[in-house]
């Protein structure tokens, strides 16, 4: 997991940064410190807590509700062959009302059908919804690591040039020793957000596929599939059977492939801050 945050995100000391806006952070926020020494314990904590902010804006996630409506939705298809395949009855049957018994299953499994269609497209609306919310987070997020990426740098360029000042104390290495450790506790924050703004990622990859699919199957597979089950209710023709099958499987298995992207999001635990 570690190489796949190396991977996702660049580091904080590759990272193309303004030198100016380093001087300016020494000049004017850390030499200031150097009198008032007790404020570096403060030293882009705002940064963080603004992180902290945003990584607790968590929007309540429909993706397992998305989930679990295909999953349903692909269990009443696996059905379908029995509900909706024609059956031939003889006089008598039909004297007993046998063959309306059946159009009417036939007509509640589509009802049924439509029910959960229009189950899954809701929970997909609102999983599109929250995958914008998302994005607006994760690009905060980004440029707050940009800001603490400043901070951390100028911190490194103050410590690595200290030898040039000639304020050389007890008190001036104290703040040196204060110093380099405010940079490891702050390299660790991000290195937890870092693993934070994965996860974030990995969901929103899985929704996008989640929804990819559901949108394949709602658009195209499944308006093609009833259109096989109206075909052969007045014609039942041996290939015309194997196109309604065949259609069926090729719905089950786009949706399959939905949730089957999807079990990659029980893999993923929140790291701690």
């Amino acid at each position: 997991m570690t190489n796949f945050v190396a991977n996702s995100f660049t580091p904080i000391h590759d990272m193309e940064l303004d030198q100016q806006r380093i001087d300016q952070i020494k000049v004017k926020v850390l030499v200031p410190m150097l009198k008032s020494p007790n404020l570096l314990s403060y030293y882009a904590d705002h940064i963080v807590q603004q992180q902290n902010h945003v990584l607790i804006q968590k929007t309540s996630s429909h993706t397992t509700d998305l989930s679990q409506s295909i999953q349903h939705l692909i269990e009443h298809l696996n059905q379908s062959q029995k509900s909706l395949t024609p059956r031939y009855f003889n006089r008598f049957q039909r004297w007993l009302g046998q063959h309306l018994e059946y159009r009417g299953q036939q007509y509640q499994y589509i009802e049924q059908l439509i029910a959960q269609i229009n189950q899954a497209a809701n929970f997909s609306r609102l999983v599109a919804s929250e995958m914008a919310v998302s994005q607006q987070y994760m690009q905060e997020l980004q440029i707050l690591r940009q800001e603490l990426a400043y901070y951390v740098i100028a911190a490194q360029q103050f410590v690595q040039e200290s030898p040039q000042f000639n304020a050389q104390s007890m008190q001036f290495e104290h703040f040196l020793q204060r110093l380099q450790q405010k940079i490891n506790t702050l390299m660790t924050s991000q290195s937890a957000t870092d693993m934070a703004m994965l996860q974030m990622q990995l969901q929103q990859q899985v929704a996008m596929t989640l929804l990819d699919r559901f949108t394949e199957a709602r658009q195209i597979l499944i308006p093609a599939w009833q259109q096989h089950v109206l075909s052969i209710q007045y014609q039942q023709t041996p290939q015309q059977l194997q196109q309604l099958n065949d259609a069926r499987h090729a719905l089950i298995r786009r949706l399959h492939q939905a949730l089957e992207n999807n079990q990659i999001s029980g893999d993923i635990t929140t790291p701690q801050q």
